[in-house]
């Protein structure tokens, strides 16, 4: 589930406090269905980050960054940096999706199913954003070998671009159609 980021030797993880919102498009179906295990309405599910590196007022804020649900990879150890990590959050839900659409690269076709139960029972709100990472690291490396269009590059991926899994933080994921999701990311700009 790693995406393989390890800060370097001696290094300290970026503070992450200066981020801007990744404009994401909203999915939308191509053609309207009939969704017989609909979730409307399902309220968003936030991520909010305690952040080691901030004394003071700003330790608490909205957005988990991956790089850090990565270095934190057992559930008890997100508890030291994400808020309410072991809550429920798919109770009701009998299957969801997470798509993934990243400036630029729309025209990549990104799906894959949530797993809504574990061996410890219903999936919380940690084991949710470490899939997460994992969904993503996937769908990174896919766009590597994918064009970015042209008026989208400054949101190109690496190799050929700036943007890696370890920059993104996840915000939140909000239902946008049915029984999919899609996950708010900010990138740290640092």
């Amino acid at each position: 589930m790693a995406s393989g980021y390890q800060p370097a030797r001696g290094s300290v993880m970026p503070s992450f406090t200066k981020l801007v919102h990744v404009p994401q498009k909203q999915w939308i179906p191509n053609s309207a269905s009939e969704d017989g295990d609909s979730l409307a309405p399902f309220a968003s599910i936030p991520f909010v980050f305690i952040n080691p590196a901030v004394k003071g007022p700003g330790k608490v804020s909205p957005g988990v960054p991956l790089a850090y649900i990565t270095a934190q990879s057992e559930n008890a150890n997100l508890g030291n940096i994400m808020v309410d990590v072991g809550e429920k959050v798919f109770n009701d839900a009998y299957r969801a999706y997470l798509r993934v659409l990243w400036p630029g690269y729309e025209h990549v076709e990104f799906v894959t199913s949530i797993p809504l139960k574990t061996v410890t029972g219903r999936i919380n709100r940690g084991q949710v954003a470490q899939f997460v990472v994992k969904t993503m690291t996937q769908y990174f490396v896919r766009l590597q070998t994918q064009h970015c269009l042209p008026t989208q590059k400054v949101w190109a991926v690496a190799p050929v671009g700036r943007w890696r899994v370890e920059d993104l933080v996840l915000v939140a994921l909000h239902l946008v159609h049915g029984n999919t999701f899609q996950a708010e990311f900010k990138v740290n700009t640092e």
